[in-house]
């Protein structure tokens, strides 16, 4: 009975593992960008990449719904229409994808 534990044990660990070293590798295809200000005060946010390519941008309230789409192509994100809390942006770009935080006072 130790021996099918152990067998088990050892199975599930490497399952596992190799499911984390998949994950990391696509973690490093990801996009790199700033996103400022943070927290927003004004009507727009700044979002700022190396290639600085058109970017398609998903905003999702605390609850998961989706708030705005939007695609831009020079760095500025319009939030006017936002109310004051905490989202998640999904932005997309050149086929890689970064999820941010942005909280709008």
């Amino acid at each position: 009975m130790r021996l099918l534990y152990l067998t088990l044990t050892l199975f599930c660990s490497v399952t596992i593992y190799s499911q984390e070293v998949d994950n990391f590798q696509s973690q490093t295809e990801q996009l790199e960008l700033k996103l400022y200000p943070n927290p927003a005060y004004g009507e727009t946010v700044q979002i700022v990449t190396d290639s600085n390519l058109p970017k398609e941008v998903t905003v999702y309230d605390v609850f998961g719904k989706i708030v705005l789409t939007d695609r831009i192509y020079r760095n500025n994100l319009s939030i006017t229409s936002l109310h004051s809390g905490i989202y998640m942006l999904q932005i997309t770009e050149n086929q890689k994808t970064v999820n941010r935080k942005l909280v709008i006072k």
